[in-house]
């Protein structure tokens, strides 16, 4: 019979990985709030110029609003969306995906192939566009605009 330090452990154990499930999935939930995103969004280029990186700005474009498997996918699986990354709903069929701490090196069609290739199995994407901070501007909205038009 365990004694009662040990079933302590087990359940705080357990709480710690509800608890890491919980963040993971409230960090890549495409619901936060503009605000937020608009926020996070100047922390990752700050950041970025500190440390001599780019960050990309992804735009997927679906072909039906509706393409909640898609997105479940995207919010969840590892593969496809890494811990550090930031997802965001910004009309009915678009998102957003902010992918930080890329070396400065890197190309937006390397960018846009490693991306491709992680969605490659998903069905119902319409468009995929990439734009660069700070190589294709240093504003957001520039680089929304430019990775919708690519």
């Amino acid at each position: 019979m365990p004694d009662a330090f040990s079933i302590v452990v087990s359940a705080l154990l357990a709480m710690a990985v509800l608890l890491f499930a919980v963040s993971r999935i409230l960090r890549h939930n495409p619901s936060v709030k503009n605000e937020e995103f608009r926020a996070l969004i100047q922390t990752e280029f700050s950041r970025a110029k500190r440390l001599g990186k780019i960050v990309a700005i992804i735009e997927i474009e679906l072909e039906n609003a509706g393409n909640t498997d898609l997105v479940s996918q995207l919010t969840v699986d590892r593969a496809l969306i890494r811990d550090y990354d930031h997802l965001m709903l910004v009309s009915p069929n678009k998102y957003v995906l902010l992918w930080p701490d890329n070396a400065p090196e890197i190309e937006p069609n390397v960018i846009r192939d490693r991306v491709r290739s992680r969605l490659a199995g998903l069905k119902g994407i319409k468009h995929l566009g990439v734009a660069i901070f700070p190589n294709h501007g240093e504003k957001f909205e520039q680089l929304f605009a430019l990775a919708e038009q690519e």
